[in-house]
C-alpha cells in the first residue's frame, strides 16, 4: 500500500458561520471521511491569530490515505459528497476551498 497525504484548505463562509463550520467539521465531517476504505487519520490545522489577516485559508485539514488506488479512493469520497454519507454544512465557503492528495517525493528527514 501507498500512503498519501489529502489536504484540504477551507474556510468558513463568514465569521458568524466559524463556530458551526468546526463544529461540523469535528464532529461529523471528518467521521465521514474516515468511514471511507483507505482513509486512515484525519487532522485539522488552523492558523494562528497573528497571522490569520494574511492567510487566505484559516483552516487546513489532513488525512491519511493508504491505498493502491488514491484515484478510486478519492472517487468514493466525491461520490459521497452531498449524500446522506456526507452531508456537508453551508457553513463551509465551498467555492473558494481547496483540496489536493500528495504522495512521498522522496526520504523523511528529520532533525538530528
Amino acid at each position: 500500500m501507498t500512503k498519501y497525504i489529502y489536504t484540504i484548505l477551507s474556510n468558513p463562509t463568514s465569521p458568524d458561520d466559524e463556530e458551526t463550520y468546526n463544529t461540523w467539521y469535528d464532529g461529523t465531517h471528518l467521521h465521514d471521511a474516515l468511514d471511507i476504505r483507505g482513509f486512515v487519520s484525519a487532522q485539522r490545522y488552523r492558523v494562528p491569530d497573528e497571522f490569520a489577516e494574511a492567510a487566505t485559508w484559516r483552516y487546513l485539514a489532513i488525512y491519511t490515505i493508504d491505498t493502491e488506488d488514491i484515484a478510486g479512493t478519492l472517487a468514493e469520497l466525491m461520490d459521497r459528497v452531498d449524500t446522506d454519507a456526507m452531508v456537508i454544512s453551508p457553513s463551509i465557503d465551498r467555492d473558494n476551498a481547496h483540496s489536493a492528495p500528495f504522495a512521498p517525493w522522496g526520504p523523511l528527514v528529520t532533525a538530528d
